[in-house]
Protein backbone atom coordinates (compact mmCIF):
# COMPACT_ATOMS: atom_id res chain seq x y z
CA UNK A 1 0.00 0.00 0.00
CA UNK A 2 1.20 3.50 -0.81
CA UNK A 3 0.20 6.62 1.12
CA UNK A 4 -0.49 9.35 -1.44
CA UNK A 5 -2.29 11.69 0.98
CA UNK A 6 -0.99 15.19 1.77
CA UNK A 7 1.37 15.11 4.76
CA UNK A 8 1.29 11.27 4.68
CA UNK A 9 -1.89 11.15 6.77
CA UNK A 10 -1.99 7.36 6.81
CA UNK A 11 1.71 6.84 7.60
CA UNK A 12 3.02 6.79 11.15
CA UNK A 13 5.86 9.15 11.94
CA UNK A 14 9.36 7.81 12.47
CA UNK A 15 9.17 8.77 16.14
CA UNK A 16 6.06 6.67 16.64
CA UNK A 17 7.48 3.74 14.68
CA UNK A 18 10.66 3.78 16.77
CA UNK A 19 8.64 3.85 19.98
CA UNK A 20 6.42 0.96 18.88
CA UNK A 21 9.48 -1.04 17.78
CA UNK A 22 11.01 -0.41 21.19
CA UNK A 23 7.90 -1.73 22.96
CA UNK A 24 7.82 -4.75 20.64
CA UNK A 25 11.45 -5.53 21.49
CA UNK A 26 10.66 -5.32 25.21
CA UNK A 27 7.55 -7.53 24.83
CA UNK A 28 5.39 -4.77 26.28
CA UNK A 29 1.71 -4.98 25.37
CA UNK A 30 -0.90 -2.26 25.66
CA UNK A 31 -4.50 -3.44 25.46
CA UNK A 32 -6.46 -0.90 23.42
CA UNK A 33 -10.22 -1.33 23.70
CA UNK A 34 -12.13 0.35 20.89
CA UNK A 35 -15.89 0.68 21.41
CA UNK A 36 -16.64 0.21 17.72
CA UNK A 37 -16.01 -2.71 15.40
CA UNK A 38 -13.06 -1.89 13.17
CA UNK A 39 -14.85 -3.32 10.15
CA UNK A 40 -17.55 -0.66 10.58
CA UNK A 41 -15.00 2.03 9.71
CA UNK A 42 -13.71 0.47 6.52
CA UNK A 43 -16.42 1.78 4.21
CA UNK A 44 -16.90 5.14 5.91
CA UNK A 45 -14.92 7.88 4.13
CA UNK A 46 -15.10 10.18 7.15
CA UNK A 47 -13.44 7.49 9.26
CA UNK A 48 -10.92 6.31 6.68
CA UNK A 49 -7.98 8.10 8.30
CA UNK A 50 -8.78 6.51 11.67
CA UNK A 51 -9.24 3.08 10.07
CA UNK A 52 -5.89 3.21 8.26
CA UNK A 53 -4.11 4.54 11.34
CA UNK A 54 -5.46 1.71 13.49
CA UNK A 55 -4.29 -0.80 10.90
CA UNK A 56 -0.80 0.72 11.02
CA UNK A 57 -0.68 0.44 14.81
CA UNK A 58 -2.05 -3.12 14.67
CA UNK A 59 1.03 -4.19 12.72
CA UNK A 60 2.92 -3.90 16.02
CA UNK A 61 2.31 -6.59 18.63
CA UNK A 62 2.57 -4.01 21.43
CA UNK A 63 -0.72 -2.48 20.23
CA UNK A 64 -3.32 -5.12 21.10
CA UNK A 65 -6.51 -3.75 19.57
CA UNK A 66 -9.71 -5.21 21.01
CA UNK A 67 -12.62 -3.80 19.03
CA UNK A 68 -16.19 -4.54 20.05
CA UNK A 69 -19.71 -3.19 19.85
CA UNK A 70 -20.83 -2.13 23.35
CA UNK A 71 -24.49 -2.64 22.40
CA UNK A 72 -24.09 -6.27 21.34
CA UNK A 73 -21.23 -7.11 23.74
CA UNK A 74 -22.12 -5.54 27.10
CA UNK A 75 -20.08 -8.18 28.93
CA UNK A 76 -16.79 -6.77 27.59
CA UNK A 77 -17.96 -3.29 28.51
CA UNK A 78 -18.61 -4.42 32.10
CA UNK A 79 -15.22 -6.14 32.27
CA UNK A 80 -13.24 -3.06 31.26
CA UNK A 81 -15.35 -0.65 33.32
CA UNK A 82 -16.63 -2.70 36.29
CA UNK A 83 -17.14 0.25 38.63
CA UNK A 84 -18.57 2.56 35.99
CA UNK A 85 -15.76 5.06 36.60
CA UNK A 86 -15.38 5.84 32.91
CA UNK A 87 -18.19 7.49 30.99
CA UNK A 88 -17.83 5.42 27.82
CA UNK A 89 -19.72 5.67 24.56
CA UNK A 90 -19.38 4.24 21.06
CA UNK A 91 -16.15 5.33 19.39
CA UNK A 92 -14.19 5.79 22.63
CA UNK A 93 -10.93 4.04 23.50
CA UNK A 94 -9.50 2.59 26.72
CA UNK A 95 -5.73 2.10 26.96
CA UNK A 96 -4.62 -0.41 29.60
CA UNK A 97 -1.19 -1.63 30.71
CA UNK A 98 -0.06 -3.05 34.07
CA UNK A 99 -3.15 -1.81 35.88
CA UNK A 100 -2.96 1.72 34.49
CA UNK A 101 -6.08 2.58 32.51
CA UNK A 102 -6.88 5.75 30.59
CA UNK A 103 -9.92 6.77 28.58
CA UNK A 104 -9.55 8.48 25.22
CA UNK A 105 -12.79 10.01 23.88
CA UNK A 106 -13.35 9.28 20.22
CA UNK A 107 -14.40 12.90 19.72
CA UNK A 108 -10.76 13.96 20.09
CA UNK A 109 -9.63 12.27 16.88
CA UNK A 110 -10.19 15.48 14.91
CA UNK A 111 -9.88 19.15 15.75
CA UNK A 112 -12.00 21.47 13.65
CA UNK A 113 -11.57 25.05 12.48
CA UNK A 114 -14.87 26.93 12.22
CA UNK A 115 -15.73 30.09 10.35
CA UNK A 116 -17.83 32.98 11.65
CA UNK A 117 -20.98 31.01 10.79
CA UNK A 118 -19.86 28.02 12.85
CA UNK A 119 -19.28 26.02 9.67
CA UNK A 120 -16.33 23.64 9.46
CA UNK A 121 -13.65 24.98 7.14
CA UNK A 122 -10.83 22.58 7.99
CA UNK A 123 -10.08 19.54 10.13
CA UNK A 124 -6.87 18.19 11.61
CA UNK A 125 -6.49 14.46 12.30
CA UNK A 126 -4.85 13.99 15.72
CA UNK A 127 -5.18 10.24 16.38
CA UNK A 128 -1.47 9.42 16.20
CA UNK A 129 -0.58 12.11 18.72
CA UNK A 130 -3.13 10.74 21.15
CA UNK A 131 -2.50 7.02 20.54
CA UNK A 132 1.26 7.24 21.07
CA UNK A 133 0.89 9.65 23.98
CA UNK A 134 -1.65 7.47 25.75
CA UNK A 135 0.44 4.34 25.17
CA UNK A 136 3.47 6.02 26.71
CA UNK A 137 1.40 7.27 29.59
CA UNK A 138 0.03 3.86 30.60
CA UNK A 139 3.33 2.08 29.96
CA UNK A 140 5.24 4.56 32.12
CA UNK A 141 2.49 4.60 34.73
CA UNK A 142 1.97 8.34 34.46
CA UNK A 143 -1.22 9.61 36.05
CA UNK A 144 -1.54 13.33 36.77
CA UNK A 145 -2.97 13.54 40.26
CA UNK A 146 -5.07 16.19 41.97
CA UNK A 147 -4.06 16.35 45.64
CA UNK A 148 -6.48 17.65 48.27
CA UNK A 149 -4.86 19.25 51.28
CA UNK A 150 -5.82 17.68 54.63
CA UNK A 151 -5.24 18.56 58.26
CA UNK A 152 -7.29 21.77 58.58
CA UNK A 153 -10.82 20.33 58.72
CA UNK A 154 -11.15 20.61 54.94
CA UNK A 155 -13.91 18.79 53.09
CA UNK A 156 -12.55 15.19 53.02
CA UNK A 157 -12.02 13.51 49.69
CA UNK A 158 -14.32 10.71 50.86
CA UNK A 159 -17.18 13.23 50.77
CA UNK A 160 -16.39 14.20 47.17
CA UNK A 161 -17.17 10.89 45.49
CA UNK A 162 -18.73 12.43 42.38
CA UNK A 163 -15.80 14.80 41.89
CA UNK A 164 -13.32 11.93 42.33
CA UNK A 165 -15.28 9.88 39.77
CA UNK A 166 -15.32 12.79 37.33
CA UNK A 167 -11.58 13.28 37.72
CA UNK A 168 -11.00 9.59 37.00
CA UNK A 169 -13.17 9.82 33.91
CA UNK A 170 -10.87 12.57 32.62
CA UNK A 171 -7.67 10.64 33.41
CA UNK A 172 -6.77 12.29 36.71
CA UNK A 173 -6.03 10.59 40.01
CA UNK A 174 -7.29 12.03 43.31
CA UNK A 175 -5.50 11.74 46.67
CA UNK A 176 -5.31 13.53 50.02
CA UNK A 177 -2.10 15.17 51.18
CA UNK A 178 -1.14 16.22 54.71
CA UNK A 179 1.80 18.61 54.56
CA UNK A 180 2.19 18.53 58.32
CA UNK A 181 3.44 14.94 57.99
CA UNK A 182 4.60 14.76 54.34
CA UNK A 183 7.88 16.46 53.60
CA UNK A 184 6.93 17.91 50.22
CA UNK A 185 4.27 18.00 47.52
CA UNK A 186 4.66 14.88 45.30
CA UNK A 187 6.08 15.24 41.81
CA UNK A 188 2.93 13.81 40.21
CA UNK A 189 0.78 16.60 41.66
CA UNK A 190 -0.84 18.52 38.81
CA UNK A 191 -3.08 20.62 41.08
CA UNK A 192 -3.07 21.11 44.84
CA UNK A 193 -6.58 21.87 46.11
CA UNK A 194 -7.31 23.55 49.43
CA UNK A 195 -11.02 22.82 49.82
CA UNK A 196 -12.89 24.79 52.47
CA UNK A 197 -10.40 24.74 55.36
CA UNK A 198 -11.64 25.67 58.80
CA UNK A 199 -8.15 26.51 60.06
CA UNK A 200 -5.23 28.35 58.51
CA UNK A 201 -2.20 26.52 57.13
CA UNK A 202 0.98 26.63 59.21
CA UNK A 203 4.10 28.63 58.43
CA UNK A 204 5.88 25.43 57.38
CA UNK A 205 3.03 24.45 55.04
CA UNK A 206 3.00 27.96 53.60
CA UNK A 207 6.68 27.62 52.65
CA UNK A 208 6.14 24.20 51.06
CA UNK A 209 3.17 25.34 49.00
CA UNK A 210 4.86 28.58 47.95
CA UNK A 211 7.94 26.63 46.80
CA UNK A 212 5.66 24.29 44.83
CA UNK A 213 3.87 27.14 43.03
CA UNK A 214 7.12 28.99 42.30
CA UNK A 215 8.41 25.86 40.57
CA UNK A 216 5.38 25.90 38.27
CA UNK A 217 2.88 24.01 40.43
CA UNK A 218 -0.84 24.72 40.23
CA UNK A 219 -2.98 25.68 43.20
CA UNK A 220 -6.74 25.91 43.68
CA UNK A 221 -8.05 27.56 46.84
CA UNK A 222 -11.76 27.07 47.56
CA UNK A 223 -12.89 29.08 50.58
CA UNK A 224 -16.34 28.58 52.10
CA UNK A 225 -18.19 31.14 54.22
CA UNK A 226 -16.89 30.84 57.77
CA UNK A 227 -18.94 32.23 60.62
CA UNK A 228 -16.15 31.59 63.12
CA UNK A 229 -14.34 34.78 62.03
CA UNK A 230 -11.13 32.79 61.56
CA UNK A 231 -8.34 34.82 59.97
CA UNK A 232 -6.41 32.88 57.31
CA UNK A 233 -3.21 34.86 57.48
CA UNK A 234 -0.97 32.35 55.69
CA UNK A 235 -3.50 31.55 52.98
CA UNK A 236 -3.99 35.26 52.37
CA UNK A 237 -0.21 35.72 52.18
CA UNK A 238 0.05 32.77 49.76
CA UNK A 239 -2.58 34.27 47.46
CA UNK A 240 -1.05 37.74 47.67
CA UNK A 241 2.07 36.40 45.93
CA UNK A 242 -0.12 36.16 42.83
CA UNK A 243 -1.92 39.47 43.29
CA UNK A 244 -5.06 37.80 44.64
CA UNK A 245 -6.79 39.26 47.67
CA UNK A 246 -9.37 37.56 49.84
CA UNK A 247 -12.43 39.29 51.25
CA UNK A 248 -14.41 37.61 54.00
CA UNK A 249 -17.69 37.58 52.09
CA UNK A 250 -19.54 35.37 49.56
CA UNK A 251 -19.58 35.34 45.76
CA UNK A 252 -22.74 34.22 44.00
CA UNK A 253 -23.26 32.88 40.47
CA UNK A 254 -25.67 35.04 38.50
CA UNK A 255 -26.04 32.59 35.60
CA UNK A 256 -28.87 30.19 36.47
CA UNK A 257 -27.27 27.53 34.26
CA UNK A 258 -24.04 27.59 36.25
CA UNK A 259 -25.21 26.92 39.80
CA UNK A 260 -26.79 23.88 41.39
CA UNK A 261 -30.20 23.22 42.93
CA UNK A 262 -31.20 26.88 42.82
CA UNK A 263 -28.36 27.66 45.22
CA UNK A 264 -26.53 30.67 43.78
CA UNK A 265 -23.49 29.87 45.94
CA UNK A 266 -23.09 26.29 44.65
CA UNK A 267 -21.24 27.03 41.43
CA UNK A 268 -20.67 24.53 38.63
CA UNK A 269 -17.32 24.15 36.90
CA UNK A 270 -15.99 22.28 33.87
CA UNK A 271 -13.29 19.62 34.03
CA UNK A 272 -10.94 19.72 31.07
CA UNK A 273 -9.48 16.58 29.51
CA UNK A 274 -5.94 15.93 30.72
CA UNK A 275 -3.65 16.82 27.82
CA UNK A 276 0.06 17.50 28.01
CA UNK A 277 -0.06 19.29 24.65
CA UNK A 278 -2.13 22.25 25.81
CA UNK A 279 -0.07 25.38 26.23
CA UNK A 280 -2.49 27.91 27.59
CA UNK A 281 -0.82 30.29 30.02
CA UNK A 282 -3.34 31.43 32.61
CA UNK A 283 -1.08 32.64 35.40
CA UNK A 284 2.17 34.22 34.22
CA UNK A 285 0.51 37.61 33.85
CA UNK A 286 -0.28 37.48 37.56
CA UNK A 287 3.32 37.03 38.60
CA UNK A 288 5.17 40.05 39.95
CA UNK A 289 7.91 41.43 37.69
Amino acid sequence: NFDMTPNSMYTLTDTTKEYLDELDAKNVTVDVYFLTKLEDLEGDLECLALYRTLLAYKEHKCFNLIDFDPDTDPQTLREINPDGVFNLSAGDFLFSCNGMVKRLPGTLMYTYQLDENEQIVSAEFRAENYFTGYMKSVVDGEMPTVYFLAGHDEVPLSDMTQLAANLGNYNYGAKELNLMTDTAIPADCCILVIASPKRDITDVEYKKILAYTREGGHLSVLMSPDESKTVFRNIEMLLSNYCIGMNYDRVEETDANRHSHKDVYAMMCDIIQANTETGEDLTSALLPN
